[in-house]
């Protein structure tokens, strides 16, 4: 799948992930276990959490990694879940500035 498709399709996704992991008062491993639930990957649901569920705002990609790695391990998956973050709230910010 290519970049611009990923991020259309976990904009989607967190549209409908929204409704569908309920409140955003879960934990990290409550939402990835829905989101797997759901057919997403392990990495894509970390993503999904990071960016919609839970409204994180890391500044760099180690601290999104030690979120992760203390909020579940997720040791195969953090690093491209956390890049998939970064590049998802790039792509969320930039939308937001152009009004689209």
């Amino acid at each position: 799948m290519g970049k611009k498709n990923f991020l259309a399709a976990l904009s989607v996704l967190g549209l409908l992930g929204f409704a569908g992991c309920g409140s955003s008062d879960k934990g990290l491993q409550d939402c990835v276990k829905d989101h797997m639930a759901e057919k997403l990957s392990e990495v894509d649901s970390i993503t999904e959490c990071l960016v919609d569920e839970l409204a994180k705002n890391f500044s760099t990609q180690a601290e999104c990694e030690e979120f992760v790695t203390a909020n579940g391990g997720y040791a195969t998956s953090k690093t491209e879940a956390c890049k998939n973050y970064f590049e998802e709230k790039e792509s969320k910010d930039a939308g937001a500035s152009t009004g689209g």
